[in-house]
C-alpha cells in the first residue's frame, strides 16, 4: 500500500517562501505569500511592504525588471521576506506566466516528484510520501493512497 499523507506545519514553508525577520514584524502574516501587482512603487509599494512587516513572503510584480529588482532590494534592506517577478497585468500572456510561476512551485512539482517516485515504491513493495505544505490537499490526485 502507499500512503499519501499531508501536513502543514507552521514552522516550514512552501519553498517560494522564507523567513521574515522584519523587527516590527507582528506576525499575522506568518506562513503566508502575498502576490502583489504594480508594487514597486507608491501604494502598492506601501501595501508590500506592510504585508512583509506583517510577517508575509511578499512576491512584488511590475512591467519592468530594473524597477521589480530595485524594490526587491529596498524591502530585502529592511530585512523582508520578499521576491518578485516581472509582470505587465493588462497582458494575458504575463499574468498567466505570473500564474504558472506559483504552480509550478507550489503544487506541480511535488505533484511530479510524486508521480517519478510512485513506480519505485510500487517494486519495493509500498512506501509513505509526505507533502508538506502550506495549505493540506484534501484528495489524492493519482487515485491512489490514504489521507
Amino acid at each position: 500500500m502507499i500512503r499519501v499523507v499531508t501536513a502543514a506545519p507552521q514552522a516550514l514553508r512552501p519553498l517560494l517562501r522564507m523567513a521574515s525577520t522584519a523587527g516590527r514584524s507582528r506576525g499575522t502574516l506568518t506562513d503566508k505569500v502575498a502576490l502583489v501587482t504594480a508594487s514597486t512603487e507608491g501604494i502598492g509599494f506601501a501595501i508590500a511592504r506592510r504585508l512583509g512587516q506583517d510577517g508575509a513572503h511578499v512576491v512584488l510584480s511590475s512591467r519592468k525588471q530594473a524597477n521589480v529588482d530595485h524594490a526587491v532590494a529596498e524591502l530585502q534592506k529592511e530585512n523582508l521576506s520578499v521576491s518578485g517577478l516581472v509582470c505587465h497585468v493588462g497582458k494575458a500572456e504575463d499574468r498567466q506566466r505570473l500564474i504558472d510561476t506559483i504552480l509550478d512551485i507550489n503544487v506541480k512539482a511535488a505533484a511530479l516528484l510524486v508521480k517519478l517516485v510512485v513506480p519505485h515504491m510500487e517494486k519495493r513493495g509500498g512506501g509513505s510520501i509526505v507533502i508538506v505544505s502550506s495549505i493540506a490537499f484534501r484528495g489524492s490526485p493519482f487515485g491512489f493512497g490514504t489521507l
